[in-house]
């Protein structure tokens, strides 16, 4: 009888504490549902238009403060050329990875060599990517 008494009193301690824990995450995330939007608070005297208009200020102002540190007008060719170049490079480190790559039965092994090849792939459609930006500077 001892054991069935040990039994429940656990069972209704792991429940206690599980409907503690829910209660908790819900409560949390009840409390804090309008408390930010996004990376903003939201002050419940401004309306999410005007935050939205300084979020934008404030972005455009990184902008234009990144524009100046970068004189893309100045090194324009260079950047050109370090893209190019990096382009160059992951190309030939494709090369190398499809070359070093072992020829086996194992999926997990092979679907892992392909992973790599597509980190690859992906990074080079990222630098045609900023290259078109560049251009369009």
């Amino acid at each position: 009888m001892t054991d069935f008494f040990k039994t429940l009193t656990i069972l209704a301690i792991a429940f206690l504490t599980i409907y503690t824990i829910i209660h908790l995450f819900k409560m949390n995330s009840i409390n804090n549902q309008y408390k930010y939007i996004e990376g903003m608070e939201n002050n419940s005297s401004a309306s999410i238009g005007v935050l939205a208009k300084e979020y934008s200020e404030k972005i455009k102002g990184e902008v234009d403060k990144m524009k100046v540190d970068l004189s893309v007008g100045n090194y324009r060719k260079d950047y050109e050329n370090s893209i190019i170049n990096m382009d160059d490079l992951v190309g030939l480190l494709m090369i190398r990875q499809v070359q070093s790559m072992k020829a086996t039965n194992d999926p997990k092994e092979l679907i892992s060599q392909f992973d790599v090849l597509n980190t690859l792939k992906s990074t080079k459609e990222s630098l045609n990517v900023t290259m078109k930006f560049l251009d369009g500077l």
